[in-house]
């Protein structure tokens, strides 16, 4: 049975299929689902990666929550002992760009809360009963959206956030182009910085219920591997075999440092990760190397081979 108005102007029409991560708490953004998390459990320190986005630590911040820093190593993986972590910490790990599945579900024979970022890899699956929170942002058009397993069973009253007025940027490039909705792409990326934890909106979860995640994954995987035939034997970064990730970009980390500079020539944009890290670290830093250095191909379901190939013919390894 249809549930809402009768009758009427027409508004979006959408397909509807079956809501993401089922079993999950709906929030506003990824990290209010961290924010979420954090409230309901509440533990006394949490250690994160240096290499993360400067927003995880403002919202450790928020809550008053002790925080202590840790590296990683040339694969994007904790340099770090667990046996140090006490009951009442927690330890936050990132499943950078969608490529640390294999590494994650190792961590389940060790005796530590652990906390998932899978703000990068929304196609991972829940491990074990680790908390682990999603943003949907990055990988779908939709204003707003955070995913979120966890909390201990404690009820938030959340209530629905509106996001009618934040939807210019996703019109805009259908209208005209990406170019002319960044400005506003940006001016809502910053709103939700500083949003107030709340539910999502019913914009996104009307989206989200939209889109055929079967087909989106296949098509990431497919243009992943494309570029990682090409490109694998030069990509200074560590990537494991693993047929089943659905990656968020295809990270190359190659010599060329004009890069970047040249896809953008030819109109191919690359995201670039969290730019603090270049202006606060020092050189000699991994963290401040990969920031830097790395060009996010992307690979998303917008694109198929042929645009992988005009991808490559620029790059040349």
């Amino acid at each position: 049975m249809f549930e809402g108005d009768v009758g009427g102007y027409f508004g979006l029409e959408l397909p509807s299929g079956r809501p993401p991560h089922a079993g999950s708490i709906a929030l506003n953004s990824g990290r209010n689902g961290l924010r979420y998390l954090l409230l309901s459990r509440r533990p006394t320190k949490i250690y994160i990666p240096h290499f993360t986005c400067a927003g995880v630590a403002r919202v450790v911040d928020d809550l008053g929550i002790e925080i202590e820093r840790y590296s990683i190593d040339e694969s994007m993986e904790p340099i770090f002992d667990f046996g140090s972590v006490r009951s009442d910490e927690a330890f936050l790990v990132t499943n950078y760009f969608g490529l640390k599945d294999n590494y994650i579900r190792g961590l389940v024979r060790l005796d530590c809360r652990f906390v998932i970022d899978n703000a990068q890899s929304f196609f991972s699956p829940r491990v074990n009963d680790f908390e682990t929170f999603y943003s949907p942002r990055k990988f779908f058009g939709v204003p707003d959206g955070g995913y979120t397993f966890g909390g201990g069973g404690c009820e938030i009253e959340l209530e629905g956030d509106h996001s009618s007025a934040r939807m210019s940027h996703l019109l805009l490039r259908h209208d005209l182009s990406a170019q002319d909705g960044y400005g506003a792409y940006l001016a809502n990326e910053n709103l939700l910085a500083d949003a107030p934890m709340m539910g999502m909106s019913a914009i996104s979860a009307r989206i989200l219920r939209s889109i055929d995640y079967d087909n989106v994954a296949t098509i990431r995987k497919h243009n992943f591997e494309k570029l990682h035939e090409v490109l694998g034997p030069t990509n200074k970064i560590p990537i494991d075999d693993d047929n089943e990730r659905v990656a968020l970009t295809y990270p190359y980390l190659s010599e060329n440092r004009l890069l970047r500079a040249q896809l953008h020539a030819e109109r191919i944009f690359t995201a670039t990760y969290w730019p603090e890290l270049i202006e606060l670290d020092g050189p000699s830093d991994l963290e401040y190397y990969y920031a830097k250095t790395t060009v996010h191909l992307p690979i998303d379901q917008r694109y198929d081979a042929a645009d992988m190939c005009r991808i490559l013919e620029i790059i040349d390894p």
